[in-house]
C-alpha cells in the first residue's frame, strides 16, 4: 500500500491485524491510518451516536436506489452444525469472496 497510496491519502482498516503493521512507512507520504468499527459509538456512547444512525439509512437508501450493492455470495440455509462446518471450511480455504450469510 505504501507504494500506491499517493501523498496525504488515507487508508481505512476494519479487520484485526494478525501480524504487526508498521506505519512509519506512511509518514514520508503524510499518510492517514484509520480505524473503523461499526459499533464504536455505541460502545463508548460517543456524542455523535445519531451519526451512525443516518448512515445506515444512507446506505440503506443507496441500496434501494441500486447504486450500491451488498457483498453478499453466497447464502447458506439452516443454523445447524454441518452448514456452520460447510460455511467456516470455505473462509478458512482464503476462496471465498464477499459476505457468506446463513438464514436459519
Amino acid at each position: 500500500m505504501t507504494e500506491l497510496i499517493a501523498p496525504q491519502g488515507g487508508i481505512c482498516c476494519v479487520v484485526n491485524n494478525t501480524e504487526k503493521v508498521d506505519l512509519n512507512s506512511l509518514k514520508e507520504k503524510s499518510v492517514s491510518f484509520h480505524w473503523e468499527l461499526m459499533f464504536t459509538r455505541s460502545m463508548f456512547q460517543t456524542e455523535d451516536m445519531l451519526a451512525q444512525h443516518k448512515i445506515l439509512n444512507r446506505v440503506s437508501d443507496l441500496v434501494k436506489e441500486k447504486k450500491i450493492q451488498s457483498t453478499l455470495n453466497r447464502t447458506f440455509q439452516g443454523l445447524s452444525s454441518e452448514t456452520l462446518r460447510e460455511v467456516h471450511k470455505l473462509q478458512e480455504s482464503g476462496k471465498s469472496i464477499g459476505k457468506n450469510v446463513v438464514i436459519f
